[in-house]
């Protein structure tokens, strides 16, 4: 699991802008929050349309603070993490547009979120890399492990 903190459900999302401007901020910002609000999270390397960037991983329980920092921050999208089976999760895309809804209507199942090798990350759009534990993590198409 992504998050062994977390059990269930949560939300990877980032505050990053793909100018750069004010990407210290926000997520000093943010981490500022997640201490206010005693939210556990985990901090994430990322890479989102190619463009790297801090991300979080948070409970899904905290969706309406979430949904809140990305609507401010102008987040296009975050990414709800669903459990599944043998390790994998569901990933679904809450946009924008939609207000981050969770519903059928507002969200996009786009595939399953399993680990991989660097090798295989680094050749997608978008990954996580979660630090401490060294494994990388992409959405697939297919409900199979691609390590």
């Amino acid at each position: 699991m992504l998050l062994n903190e977390c059990q269930g459900d949560y939300v990877i999302f980032s505050v990053e802008q793909v100018n750069g401007e004010n990407n210290d901020r926000n997520n000093k910002e943010v981490r500022s929050v997640f201490s206010k609000e005693n939210i556990n999270y985990k901090e994430l390397q990322g890479c989102y349309k190619g463009v790297e960037e801090v991300s979080y991983i948070v409970n899904l329980e905290h969706l309406r603070t979430i949904k809140a920092l990305a609507m401010v921050n102008n987040q296009e999208s975050i990414l709800l993490v669903l459990p599944h089976f043998k390790g994998l999760s569901k990933a679904y895309l809450l946009t924008q547009e939609q207000g981050y809804s969770v519903t059928d209507k507002g969200s996009q199942f786009i595939g399953y979120l399993c680990g991989v090798s660097k090798e295989i990350a680094i050749q997608q759009e978008a990954y996580s890399y979660r630090k401490d534990l060294d494994q990388y993590f992409i959405v697939t198409p297919n409900d199979t492990d691609n390590t």
